[in-house]
This record gives structure tokens, C-alpha cells and sequence, in this order.
């Protein structure tokens, strides 16, 4: 339900041609449906459990989630680059005092953004699918 309204949060920035906010919000939802995707394999747990027994699981962030799905294979390593890029340019967007992106880069990192929610959302659901079939 929480992604829903964040997707169509984006759309109406994206309607009201605020393509920065628009592609926050779309970089956003990508690192949630990633952390709930790494959260769910007991692999990304122990590997990162010093981490979370330290810092907690709030201490968790989009590199670690990036990492460890690049390990699994989820992804080409084209869309872990372009992940990369997202979390590099979310950042930059976020910290910066009025950063000035270029139109055609943004309208290329919703386009790909899109595509990556997509995918995240079929793996996922295979994922879990295959999980439930194991009990």
C-alpha cells in the first residue's frame, strides 16, 4: 500500500513537472523494495549481521542492499551500474542545495527506474513464491 502511494506520489511530481522530486521518490521506493527483498534472504542477514547487531537494521542503506544483490545475481551487472548511478545521483539530489540535473538525464533515470521496479517486483514475487513452495 506504502509503495503505491509513493508511485503515485512521483506521478503527480512528474505531472507537475517536477522531475527531481519525481525521481527521488522513484529512487526511494527501489531502495525499500530492495532492503524488504534483502531482509527476506537469510544469506543477507548473516552477512551483514555485525553490522545490524551493532547499528541495527535502520543502519542498513542502499549500498549494502546494491552489494548484496549483485552477489546473488538478481540483476545484469548493467543494472547494478545503473544502480550505482541512482543511489549516486538520489544522494546528490537529497544533500545538495538546489541541484541542477539535466532534463534528458532525469527523464532516462525514471525510465530506468521503472524498469528496475518492475523487475524487483517479479523477482520478488518468484522469490517468495519459491519460499512458501519449500513448506
Amino acid at each position: 500500500m506504502a509503495i503505491t502511494q509513493e508511485i503515485d506520489g512521483a506521478i503527480h511530481a512528474l505531472k507537475g513537472e517536477k522531475l527531481q522530486l519525481s525521481f527521488t521518490t522513484l529512487a526511494k521506493i527501489i531502495e525499500n523494495l530492495l532492503e524488504i527483498v534483502c531482509l527476506a534472504d537469510d544469506a543477507f542477514k548473516v552477512q551483514f549481521r555485525e553490522r545490524i547487531k551493532k547499528s541495527g537494521i535502520d543502519s542498513l542503506n542502499f549500498g549494502n542492499f546494491v552489494t548484496f544483490i549483485k552477489v546473488k545475481g538478481y540483476f545484469a551487472e548493467a543494472d547494478i551500474t545503473f544502480l550505482k548511478n541512482l543511489q549516486a545521483t538520489r544522494n546528490t539530489c537529497v544533500h545538495q542545495l538546489s541541484p541542477q540535473l539535466e532534463a534528458n538525464l532525469l527523464v532516462n533515470l525514471h525510465l530506468k527506474s521503472i524498469e528496475i521496479i518492475e523487475h524487483i517486483v517479479f523477482q520478488s514475487w518468484f522469490v517468495m513464491a519459491e519460499a512458501g513452495d519449500d513448506e
